[in-house]
């Protein structure tokens, strides 16, 4: 492993405010399809392996595109929040805007559990609990979303659009992992 993981990890931990908890969320995510992707490679009599993985591929650098579409979208609430008084409906907008690559996780970790759980019965038993593992990593990362999106929502005076949209990503993944086990 390089040292991009290490970065990462000491800009998270410091007194920057971006990268922060939806660059978080985002890495959560791709670790979660990474997890899918290398599930998929091990499991040799799985039908659609290679779709299976190549699909998994594509939502883990989707979901960690999202790391830069959440710094830039941060960026600029940090960037308007001095002039909020004077311009509420700007910050409004920006937050909104805030809210979106978090919401684009969410879909992704959605899309991320599908395949998963479809997956999961026929896959190499010896590498389950790693996808099981990632199925949660995912729903762990939509619920930190969801409460990123409440938390803008809120500062943001937003309609609630788009946390009822999280949420009904948290609910839905909720149910579905519903006596999944195979982790610890």
């Amino acid at each position: 492993m390089d040292g991009a993981m290490d970065g990462f990890l000491d800009a998270l931990a410091s007194e920057a405010p971006a990268p922060g908890a939806g660059a978080a969320v985002a890495v959560t995510v791709a670790m979660a399809a990474g997890l899918l992707a290398m599930f998929a490679r091990s499991s040799v009599d799985l039908p659609d392996r290679d779709a299976l993985a190549a699909r998994a591929d594509d939502l883990r650098a989707a979901a960690f595109d999202l790391i830069e579409a959440d710094r830039v979208a941060y960026t600029r609430v940090l960037e308007h929040r001095p002039r909020r008084q004077g311009d509420p409906d700007g910050f409004r907008e920006v937050v909104a805007a805030a809210n979106q690559p978090l919401l684009a996780a969410c879909q992704i970790a959605d899309r991320t559990v599908d395949a998963g759980l479809g997956a999961l019965p026929a896959g190499n038993p010896a590498v389950r609990p790693d996808l099981t593992a990632g199925l949660f990593l995912a729903r762990s990362a939509v619920t930190v979303a969801t409460g990123l999106i409440e938390a803008n929502t809120r500062v943001g005076r937003l309609s609630g659009d788009d946390l009822d949209r999280a949420r009904r990503h948290d609910a839905s993944l909720q149910q579905r992992l519903d006596g999944v086990v195979g982790v610890g």
